[in-house]
């Protein structure tokens, strides 16, 4: 059974269960399949909350599991009634939430609404009817509304978990990405397998940047990395930008004035309203305070309403108590002016930015500037493995933290040979919204490639092997807590003797452990270890003796 027919059949019983413990009715569609086996064999669970681990979640146990995660079911009937938003499939540790359409004792659809502790029920999507669904009809046939329930419902289950991860790993990363944003470039140094490829663009992720990778090796030069003449299939030559080039253009022409940002949001804002009958915006100066916003009667702006006694009523305009907002409004709001000249009421708009910013990506509004500056993060692993000087060029002087953008402006050896229109007509610069960050190895023999000059233009931040641990095998859900206590152990151990040994450079990090298979650690050692530290000692009378005597402490003999 694929996903998409578990989730139809966990949409089957959950509306079949609603519309039995609310009527407790047998006349159901879904009845005699789903509930009456559990009823006639006294295991039927009438609430409950899955999440939480009750019982309840044994009963749809063979249609919860997800690529994404585990869906549960939570019946959380309140004063009686289960015709209440406490009665809810969702993703398990999220609020992402597929809730009942009712009409009187009736499920009659489902829709999607996600659930925040401060910001409450919101973000309604996806509102379909049982028929809709094609619910209770045959298993194969899975409608493109069904479909469509599935995807936006998986799509916010990995925008969270991306937000999760991003959140988590800036937090892991805080003093890197700080040191990167002071320096504007950065080198990861450490010992072999220590993971700093992976820590590079785990460090992008987390400042939400988009990234680029390349590896430097000794054929690598200018003509790859900035421009250079190339062939055509006419025959002909051009001149081309290189990969590092191409990346600062396209950094600096995704970056996105203010105005196109507000207006993308606007619409989409526009476009929720129009599928939707509205949003509760929290009032910035009492956040426990909503002010429900909807379109216009005319559809060209914003309302809030009142209503008589606190009942909201679709299409019924009250006169008088109404406040309207314009798009023109909320823009002067966003730049920090007044709403409108004789100003009133922006504290309802800035309500409504405030969410704009926090629901649906409008940027901050950059006072000195109109453009926005999403992050550019371009990755040189091995990057000493290149004759860094001739590989770089000119832009040696352009890539200093000191002339980052236009004040690093520089002649590229092909300068005469670009044409009008391009961004880099007048001489090539960095943005100031692009990143560098390298990757090496302390031991590759080709280290002193990289000359003085160029080393004091990166930061440089070491990764240890102890440090690789706690990054790459403490939260490796692969391994048991039993491995993960002896790989450390065995790690510990060989590293304190390599220290002695050879220094602190040549120890062996974590993720050379990722290749361990059960608690197979003499062929890890045969197959991946052994080999690499032999290769340390290479050329000395006793190599084979040290070698055994790093394998005795690794079995700590």
């Amino acid at each position: 059974m694929n996903e998409l027919e578990r989730f139809k059949h966990l949409l089957e019983y959950f509306v079949a269960h609603l519309d039995y413990v609310q009527n407790l009715s047998t006349n159901y569609n879904g009845y005699s399949e789903y509930i009456q086996p559990l009823v006639e064999s006294k295991q039927f669970v009438a609430k409950g909350l899955g999440y939480k681990g009750h019982n309840i979640q044994k009963q749809v146990a063979q249609w919860d599991t997800y690529a994404n995660g585990r869906m549960c079911v939570n019946i959380n009937p309140a004063y009686g009634s289960y015709k209440t938003k406490n009665t809810y499939i969702n993703w398990e540790t999220t609020g992402i939430n597929i809730i009942a359409n009712w009409k009187k004792d009736r499920v009659i659809g489902l829709m999607l609404v996600d659930y925040d502790e401060e910001e409450g029920w919101s973000n309604q999507a996806c509102k379909f009817s049982v028929e809709e669904l094609g619910l209770y009809k045959e298993t194969d046939d899975i409608n493109s509304n069904l479909k469509a329930l599935f995807n936006e419902f998986n799509r916010r289950k990995e925008s969270v978990d991306m937000e999760r991860k991003q959140k988590s790993n800036h937090e892991k990363y805080k003093g890197v990405i700080e040191l990167l944003k002071l320096n504007s470039n950065i080198i990861l140094t450490g010992a072999p397998g220590t993971g700093k490829t992976y820590m590079a663009k785990e460090i992008a992720e987390a400042m939400g940047a988009e990234w680029k990778m390349v590896q430097f090796h000794p054929s690598y030069d200018y003509t790859d990395f900035v421009e250079g003449i190339r062939p055509q299939e006419d025959k002909s030559f051009k001149r081309v930008d290189g990969v590092f080039k191409s990346f600062c253009k396209h950094a600096l022409e995704s970056k996105e004035t203010i105005m196109d940002n507000f207006e993308e949001v606007w619409a989409k804002l526009v476009d929720y309203l129009s599928e939707n009958e509205y949003i509760d915006v929290p009032l910035l100066s009492n956040p426990k305070l909503n002010i429900r916003v909807e379109l216009n009667e005319f559809g060209t702006g914003l309302a809030n309403r009142t209503y008589p006694n606190g009942e909201y009523k679709k299409d019924e305009w009250i006169n008088g108590k109404s406040k309207f907002f314009s798009k023109e409004q909320l823009y002067n709001v966003y730049r920090g002016l007044k709403g409108v000249p004789q100003g009133g009421h922006d504290n309802y708009r800035r309500a409504i930015v405030n969410y704009l910013k926090e629901k649906m990506g409008l940027v901050e509004y950059n006072t000195t500037s109109n453009k926005t500056n999403k992050p550019f993060v371009f990755i040189i692993d091995e990057i000493n493995r290149g004759e860094i000087s001739k590989i770089f060029g000119e832009l040696f002087f352009s890539i200093d933290p000191g002339y980052r953008g236009k004040g690093g402006l520089v002649d590229t050896q092909y300068q005469n040979m670009i044409s009008e229109g391009d961004p880099f007509k007048e001489g090539f610069y960095v943005p100031e919204n692009v990143y560098v960050i390298g990757t090496m190895n302390d031991i590759d023999r080709s280290v002193e490639s990289m000359d003085f000059a160029m080393r004091r233009r990166f930061a440089w931040k070491e990764v240890t092997a102890a440090e690789s641990y706690d990054a790459i095998i403490t939260d490796y859900s692969k391994f048991t807590d039993a491995q993960k206590t002896e790989i450390k152990q065995r790690m510990t151990r060989l590293n304190a003797k390599i220290d002695d040994e050879l220094g602190r450079a040549y120890q062996i990090g974590a993720s050379y452990f990722l290749k361990l298979k059960g608690n197979d650690f003499e062929t890890l050692w045969k197959n991946y270890l052994e080999g690499l530290l032999f290769e340390y000692f290479r050329g000395e009378r006793d190599a084979k003796q040290k070698v055994e005597e790093l394998h005795a402490e690794y079995n700590n003999e």
